[in-house]
């Protein structure tokens, strides 16, 4: 067997094991599934992947009652609007313990689901992100009807919005690609066929736009209503071209110099040692 086919096989055998053939995948850092029954959202301190409570001027209120969708796993309650006045807005945020941006990931995802309602305007209704007291962006809209995407000025972005309503139960997807600078929009999406690791069908995708978040802001007006709210980041990410021809020449120059001692060609000096050391050779 030829020293060349050995470095082949070696070869597809680590890109077939190695992160590099492999899809990525992400995993959930932040969890909030409101299990607090009825009663107040301020101070509420439940799920995971938080570094305090709620904070809410008991603007919102929590609810037995969870929101609900095909394919998704819901625990707890839900979060609804506050009847403190019709078109008054609300708002609750949280931080999260580990603000997410492209120093720590490759691609994030937040997910929650929403009914916002019919009322809009005044800066509602939307889902706000901020890093480090700086507004990044907002999912959601400023006055209009649409599920969209808006900049840290709640303008709606260039190709950013969808012909989904904000009225009805939605399922938002939220994906932010920090490596190709964009972020998309999945409304409503089959979660039996979602593959976070490489999803396609994306209602919209607005390009550099990726924001970094480390809290996240929920500002509305009546009849609106929020659950299971979801934070994901790259569990595995794939090296960038550079890294991976690094890489595979590392393995593959290696794998040759090792070939080449163990198994020397006819010919060469050190197949004629091994002969003259081993006649039968």
């Amino acid at each position: 067997m030829g020293a060349a086919f050995k470095v082949v096989t070696l070869l597809a055998v680590f890109l077939n094991w190695s992160p590099l053939s492999r899809a990525q995948t992400v995993s959930t850092v932040a969890y909030e599934g409101f299990n607090y029954g009825n009663a107040a959202l301020a101070s509420q301190n439940g799920g995971y992947g938080w570094s305090g409570a709620w904070n809410s001027a008991s603007d919102y209120s929590t609810s037995a009652t969870g929101l609900s969708y095909s394919g998704l796993t819901a625990t707890g309650g839900s979060i609804t609007w506050s009847s403190d006045g019709t078109n008054v807005y609300d708002q609750g945020n949280r931080s999260l313990a580990t603000g997410v941006s492209s120093a720590n990931t490759s691609v994030a995802y937040i997910q929650f689901l929403a009914n916002l309602g019919t009322q809009t305007g005044g800066g509602t209704p939307n889902l706000r992100l901020s890093f480090q007291g700086s507004a990044t962006g907002a999912v959601g809209n400023n006055g209009a009807a649409n599920w969209a995407l808006l900049d840290n000025g709640l303008n709606v972005l260039t190709g950013g919005t969808s012909t989904v309503a904000l009225a009805g139960l939605t399922l938002v997807v939220m994906r932010i690609d920090y490596s190709n600078s964009s972020s998309s929009l999945w409304l409503n999406p089959n979660l039996g066929t979602f593959d976070f690791g490489s999803p396609t069908g994306a209602n919209l995708t607005v390009s550099g736009f990726a924001p970094a978040f480390d809290n996240l802001n929920f500002i509305s007006r009546s009849s609106s209503s929020f659950d299971e709210i979801t934070v994901m980041t790259a569990a595995s990410a794939i090296p960038e071209p550079a890294t991976a021809a690094a890489i595979i020449g590392s393995v593959a120059l290696g794998a040759a110099m090792f070939f080449r001692r163990k198994f020397p060609t006819r010919g060469s000096s050190a197949a004629r040692e091994n002969r003259a050391a081993d006649p039968a050779a």
